[in-house]
């Protein structure tokens, strides 16, 4: 399994007991997303291995593989950028300036900045499922696949990524209230 970097959930104290329910929530969402991306990967490797002895061993592939693990990967895509922004939330040439409260006050500029792009996908993306349901489309080869499920992975994964971002604005916020001790050590 993967493993979590230590930094994510961090102990300060009985103080940080305001903050228990985000973690819990944000540990609850990394779970979920390593059981998926090892979930979807393996169903892909299967897929394909078995798509390729189907074809080269007994001349007869399987129509709808290629469609199907195309859709997975799509989905792996999008939810591992969730994934990837765990702790590699930031823009450097901003939030690499200051000390202290200073560049927790950045930090939260710049999770803010990053918030506003995650509502935008999650709200865009819901736009565009209400659409491909209105449509009704299907799979070209898997016809019992509505296309909307696949275009459903935009506002999840994104929703998923506010909330991680939510959490981390709350920590910085109580960080500078006193609440919990600065990246750079200091209180």
């Amino acid at each position: 399994m993967i493993e979590i970097p230590e930094n994510t959930y961090t102990k300060m104290g009985k103080k940080e007991n305001d903050m228990n329910g985000l973690k819990k929530i944000t540990h609850r969402i990394n779970k979920l997303e390593e059981v998926f991306l090892v979930a979807t990967l393996a169903v892909c490797v299967v897929v394909i291995f078995v798509q390729v002895i189907a074809r080269y061993v007994f001349n007869n592939s399987i129509s709808w593989s290629e469609e199907g693990c195309k859709y997975l990967f799509v989905w792996m895509i999008w939810m591992g950028t969730d994934f990837a922004a765990r702790d590699h939330l930031c823009i450097e040439i901003i939030s690499g300036r200051g000390k202290g409260k200073a560049k927790l006050v950045l930090d939260i500029v710049v999770k803010l900045m990053w918030l506003g792009i995650c509502l935008f996908f999650t709200f865009n993306g819901l736009e565009v499922v209400q659409s491909m349901m209105q449509r009704g489309k299907v799979a070209s080869s898997i016809p019992w696949l509505k296309v909307w499920v696949v275009y459903l992975v935009m506002p999840v994964s994104q929703g998923m990524l506010s909330i991680r971002v939510i959490a981390q604005i709350a920590e910085d916020i109580m960080k500078i209230m006193g609440r919990g001790q600065l990246a750079d050590g200091s209180v």
